[in-house]
């Protein structure tokens, strides 16, 4: 039997069909309410097997206590005297109260086009609104007929964080309650990347020279050595805040993306460019400056690729979703930039005139390198997926430049939409199962 309704009783009575009686249920659990019951085992109609949905009846008291909605179906599991219904599915989207808003949940709905076959409770609140003692949320959640619902639940079993904007003490004490069953929980800034990437000897030498940008005399150093080099802020996204600084054999000249669309600035001489810093002291707090990777450039315009890598429903990482990122004259490639999407096998075969069958093992072997990098990553943090960023430079070599783990799939919606709603499906579908549900 799939599905569950749960309706009132009427009395103190719990009433399930007589199939269940042999799992000699003495508590049921929602989330992380458990409550203890007494049960009356009723025979179930064919109206029931029919409708592949039971109907459980309880005490109105404890379906208030519980938070159930009696107007969803759940799915159901019997383990050890309980009775489980769910799944209790939650986003943690941050701190601010218009993340809660119907408009801004909006961008979650094509999320639930699977919700048919999981049911249950998708919820999402902020840390701030939950209540320990009665183990409960308020916030949002999702009803297939009426969309978002402001309303109070049963804290989840699995949370997918979607938002950084929390306080750390109180990330740190719902780890504490869930069993660090959050998952994407951990920021991975530049900076953090790098140095564990560092740690693996296999990995590390896919990894532009890197180093946090401590002073002017390190970028003249960096310049020095590499002619090129690019400066990133360690905890921004989208292409803000980089620069591109470039050593001819007659100036300097910097390529700043700190403003709308950039700005070219050239500078004679050493001392000019260094007096461009002391004007700019916030490139010597918390900027990264890396060797300049040499991009392949296809029709004009340098790209680079995005692989989405996300845990399977065993519980495996794999790759959902690949594309190229082409700059329309720029020289950093983010969507968020004005770059073009364009596929893997398309741009790799045109721009180095492979044969097909070298495109293939060529894709295989990107793909190895972001899912080894995944499972260094993952060894002490707990993650669900990640946008990885590969640079592919003019000789066919690969760097591993970042591991987004709150990527932004905007680039597959054109690409491909239906392998776009594969991605966004991964994450509630793999919850359902962590939390000992099925899909159907």
């Amino acid at each position: 039997m799939r599905w569950v309704k749960i309706v009132s009783s009427g009395n103190n009575l719990a009433y399930f069909p007589k199939t269940l009686k042999r799992h000699k249920i003495e508590f049921i659990k929602v989330g992380h309410i458990k409550k203890d019951i007494e049960i009356v085992y009723y025979e179930s109609s064919i109206d029931a097997l029919i409708n592949d949905c039971y109907e459980i009846k309880l005490p109105d008291e404890i379906i208030e206590m519980m938070y159930i909605d009696s107007n969803l179906k759940y799915q159901f599991f019997t383990r050890k005297g309980i009775i489980e219904i769910g799944p209790i599915i939650g986003f943690l989207l941050g701190n601010s109260a218009e993340m809660y808003t119907i408009q801004h949940m909006e961008r979650y709905l094509d999320r639930l086009g699977i919700y048919d076959k999981i049911q249950g409770l998708v919820t999402a609140f902020t840390p701030k609104n939950i209540d320990y003692d009665k183990m409960t949320a308020c916030g949002l959640y999702y009803h297939p007929e009426n969309g978002w619902i402001f309303g109070e639940f049963p804290l989840p079993k699995i949370l997918y964080r979607r938002s950084f904007r929390h306080h750390t003490n109180d990330i740190k004490k719902l780890k504490a309650v869930l069993g660090n069953e959050i998952y994407n929980s951990d920021k991975l800034i530049k900076g953090d990347f790098y140095n564990l990437i560092k740690r693996n000897k296999k990995l590390s030498r896919y990894l532009p020279k890197t180093s946090k940008c401590k002073d002017f005399e390190l970028v003249d150093d960096f310049l020095y050595k590499y002619r090129k080099v690019i400066l990133k802020p360690t905890n921004s996204s989208r292409g803000r805040g980089i620069c591109v600084i470039e050593e001819t054999d007659k100036n300097f000249i910097v390529y700043d993306y700190r403003v709308k669309d950039g700005k070219m600035r050239t500078f004679n001489d050493l001392s000019a460019l260094r007096n461009f810093f002391n004007k700019n002291p916030m490139f010597f707090h918390n900027y990264l400056v890396q060797e300049y990777i040499d991009l392949a450039e296809l029709d004009g315009g340098k790209f680079d690729i995005r692989v989405v890598i996300q845990k399977n429903l065993n519980d495996k990482w794999d790759c959902t979703g690949i594309e190229c990122r082409v700059s329309t004259g720029k020289e950093i490639t983010n969507v968020a930039q004005g770059s073009y999407i364009k596929g893997l096998i398309f741009t790799l075969t045109k721009v180095f005139k492979l044969e097909l069958g070298e495109t293939l093992q060529y894709k295989k072997k990107i793909i190895k390198l972001c899912i080894d990098t995944a499972r260094h990553i993952e060894s002490d943090r707990k993650y669900i997926e990640f946008g990885m960023d590969i640079a592919i430079d003019k000789k066919k070599n690969l760097w591993l430049l970042e591991a987004n783990v709150r990527p932004s799939f905007t680039g597959f919606k054109s690409l491909d939409y239906s392998s776009y709603l594969k991605i966004r499906y991964r994450p509630l579908l793999y919850s359902t199962i962590k939390s000992g549900f099925k899909i159907y």
